[in-house]
Parts: structure tokens; sequence; C-alpha cells
């Protein structure tokens, strides 16, 4: 039962991400080529629940490490994700997205010394096959780049690094400090780039075309989908092994199915039923083994 508990926060992010999906894409491209401006906007909106206890948070634990942590993410894997995002179409980012856990893997033994037993290496190894599988549909929109891919492989890579520094971080700060800085040191970043490409001229335009349906996407996308999950991240890895964290992204795509099934009504075929019990049995198992827990 610990165990379950301790990966729990992992499928509640992946909830949150799946469900991010259904607008995301329309949401880019509502606010077009403003990606900085779109950016700085939620990650404000994300802000704000921490000025409620911003008393409580010691910014004086903060180091160049946690600096590090903040310009991974929301630094560069936030705009990785976004422009690949705009690019490419949701099958190609899927497939890519599938190696996240072996790259994870790889950079937790570069910059922590993590290892992982044949066992755990075995599950991990299920869990991206079940995730391509499930995932497959013979078809794509063409909407493909090499540029995308190799956005979505940095921001795969962000995520490694992120993992690991986010375990180290754990034993210095609270997950909800760690949430904090991040979203204030996103949301100023983002605001200075905006400003400086002159991208929040266009604001006006895009908030008279947004509607109650955008204006309830977009505080999902920032008190949710980045406010909720950072906390949730942090709760996680100071839970589970790097490795395993990487492990846990990859449920995403079981809601993600789960949300094109019962919410789209589009119908999957067979594989997709294998690749999702493969993808449940490797993180299960995953989480089963030694490296599934932070011990």
């Amino acid at each position: 039962m610990k165990k379950f508990r301790d990966i729990l926060p992992g499928f509640i992010i992946a909830a949150i991400a799946a469900c991010q999906y259904i607008y995301y894409q329309e949401m880019v491209e509502l606010f077009g080529g403003n990606i900085m401006a779109m950016l700085s906007i939620r990650l404000i909106i994300a802000s704000l629940p921490y000025l409620l206890f911003a008393k409580r948070i010691q910014f004086i634990k903060f180091a160049k490490s946690t600096l590090a942590l903040c310009l991974v993410q929301p630094g560069i894997n936030l705009i990785t994700q976004t422009y690949a995002a705009r690019i490419s179409d949701v099958s190609l980012i899927a497939y890519v997205t599938a190696l996240g856990p072996i790259i994870t893997h790889i950079i937790a033994r570069i910059m922590i010394k993590e290892k992982a037993s044949k066992k755990f290496l075995a599950f991990l190894a299920l869990s991206i096959a079940g995730s391509i599988v499930a995932v497959y549909n013979g078809e794509s929109s063409g909407k493909a780049s090499f540029a995308a891919v190799c956005l979505t492989l940095a921001s795969l890579v962000c995520r490694g690094i992120y993992s690991s520094l986010a375990r180290e971080e754990a034993k210095r700060a609270k997950p909800y400090e760690v949430a904090a800085f991040q979203c204030f040191f996103g949301a100023v970043a983002y605001s200075c780039a905006a400003l400086f490409t002159g991208q929040f001229r266009a604001l006006p335009e895009i908030a008279a075309s947004l509607g109650l349906k955008g204006i309830l996407w977009l505080l999902y996308l920032s008190l949710i989908s980045i406010s909720s999950s950072y906390i949730l991240n942090n709760i996680l890895l100071n839970q589970v092994s790097a490795s395993m964290g990487g492990v846990m992204a990859n449920a995403t795509f079981l809601f993600t199915l789960a949300v094109a099934v019962f919410v789209r009504g589009e119908r999957v075929g067979w594989h997709t039923y294998v690749g999702s019990i493969a993808l449940i049995i490797g993180i299960f198992g995953a989480s089963l083994s030694k490296e599934g827990s932070s011990a």
C-alpha cells in the first residue's frame, strides 16, 4: 500500500496532463506566435496561490541548484514543449515522449549516480513498449518535422535533468517551497521575455477572443496544470527515485487514451488495450522494485 501511496502523485499529474491536451493546442493557436506572452500569463496566474502563504516560504534556503532547476523547469522544458506542440501533431510527440523514462534514467545515472537492477530496467522497457503500442494508430496528420522531434527530445532531456535536480532539492526545501520558486521565477522570466519581444501588445485582442471557455481553460492550464502539478511532482520525486519518476511520466498515456475514448468518443483498436495493460504492468512492476522508492 505504501508503494502505491508513493506513486499516487504521479497518477494525479498524469491525469492533469492528459486533460490539458483536450484544449492545449487550441490555446497555443489562439495566442498565435505570442508564446512568451501565453507562458507569462499562465505562470503569473499559477503564482497567485503561493502569495497567500508567501511568509511561510523560506527563500533563504534556495541556492544555485534551485536556480538551475528553475532554468530547466519552467524554463527550457516548458518552452520547448509548447513550441513542439505548435509545430507537430500529437501522435509524433507521443511516440517520442514514450522514450522519456530511459532518458531520465541515463541522466540520473550520470548526475546523481542512481543505479538500477535488471528487474527495474525490464519493467521500464515494458512501460516504454506499452506506451508506443498503446498510442499507435498507423495514421498521422503529416504535421511532423525534424525540429519537432528535436524540441520534444530537448524537453525530455530537461525533464530528466529536472528529476535529478529535484531529488537533491528535496533534501533542502519543502515541495511547495520549490514549486513557489519555480512559478515566481517563470512569471518574471517569461514576462521580461514577452515585454522585450513586444508580445504583450497582442493581449487585448487575444483576451477579447478568449470567451468563457477560453478563460476557464486558461485557469486550468495555470492553476492546475502548472501550480498543482509542480507541487505534486516535487512530492513524487521526494518519495521515489528519479528513474521511477520518469516511468510514472508515461502514465499520462493511460489517461490520454481514457480522455480520447470517454470524452471524445474515439474508437481504439485491440493494440491500445494490449499496450495499456503492458504499461500498467511496467509501472507497478517498477514501483515494487527497490528503485521504486526514495530509500
